[in-house]
């Protein structure tokens, strides 16, 4: 007998959007034991309670919305099949993950598979997608994995790596206080691992689904002024007389510019044209966060504060 179901798609959001305000994990029930679950965190699991061999145990089916409220009871009454002829489908998908690893075994010989370590695989990774990176990020990416990976999973071979060897790699982190850090790092290893399972070095993603037992990172604020008070940060400008007549011309040139100040301040006299009838400073693209060339119009005030500039920088 099939279940009498309770949700719909348009429920589901009416109870997220009533949960945000809420602190702790709720369950609304879809019938025949089927719930979907949502954490504090924002995430929802669609889980089912079933009891097999007088033993109770809890199904799981995966993220609400990757997993649609159809696609779950699709699942639901699958799994509800497989208990009735005696099959545990937790067993079951255990079986077939040990049966696929035999199936890789076969596949690889055992110095292969020693051979492919993390390390090995993740510099692998790096060397295939840094080529869409800057320079800086390419780094940044290496030097994370470097510090805070390689340490614990650097040269275990890939397709032994279990998902608690990378919780407790992230745990680490994350008891540092470095929550941005532990972010990140995750999302590169969850990319890292499905590299490797798409190049048959590992079954299965060990670190994907984990965002949600960790500590969000907090967003991080940048200062703002209000443009009520633009007129009198213009006014303390222009009465400084205290800060650096170049540093002042600067920081009137960034206002009618809108450029970061690492842009101007590693600025070249030959990417800057003041002479044409319409005046351009174009930007190359190794110095812009997005790698791409960057044309800045310049107007006749900021022309005027660049031959005021002259004085004190030489051409």
């Amino acid at each position: 007998m099939r279940a009498k179901h309770k949700l719909t798609e348009l429920s589901i959001k009416q109870s997220i959007k009533k949960a945000n305000s809420i602190t702790k994990t709720i369950k609304i029930s879809d019938g025949g034991g089927m719930y979907l679950q949502i954490q504090p965190t924002g995430s929802k699991y669609w889980r089912m309670n079933c009891r097999i061999n007088r033993k109770q145990i809890t199904l799981s089916f995966g993220l609400w919305p990757d997993v649609s409220l159809a696609e779950a009871r699709k699942r639901q009454e699958e799994s509800k099949e497989k208990i009735v002829k005696g099959i545990n489908p937790i067993e079951e998908k255990r079986e077939q993950s040990r049966i696929q690893l035999e199936e890789m075994l076969v596949k690889e010989t055992k110095e292969e598979i020693l051979k492919n370590t993390f390390k090995s695989v993740s510099i692998e990774w790096h060397k295939r997608k840094s080529p869409g990176w800057t320079e800086k990020h390419a780094r940044e990416v290496l030097n994370s994995l470097k510090h805070h990976v390689y340490p614990d999973l650097g040269e275990k071979p890939i397709s032994t790596i279990t998902k608690q060897d990378v919780i407790a790699n992230l745990r680490k982190i994350e008891a540092e206080g470095m929550h941005e850090t532990c972010y990140r790092v995750r999302q590169r290893l969850e990319a890292i691992f499905d590299y490797a399972e798409i190049e048959d070095h590992c079954i299965g993603n060990p670190s994907k689904g984990l965002q949600s037992i960790f500590i969000k990172p907090q967003p991080k604020s940048h200062n703002s002024l209000p443009i009520s008070e633009l007129p009198e940060l213009l006014k303390k400008i222009e009465t400084d007389n205290v800060t650096y007549p170049s540093t002042i011309l600067a920081m009137k040139f960034m206002i009618l510019t809108f450029v970061r100040s690492s842009e101007l301040r590693f600025a070249n006299w030959d990417e800057l044209d003041i002479e044409s009838k319409e005046p351009l400073w174009i930007i190359p693209a190794e110095r812009m966060k997005m790698g791409m060339t960057h044309h800045v119009p310049l107007s006749n005030q900021a022309v005027e504060i660049l031959r005021e500039m002259q004085k004190y920088f030489d051409p």
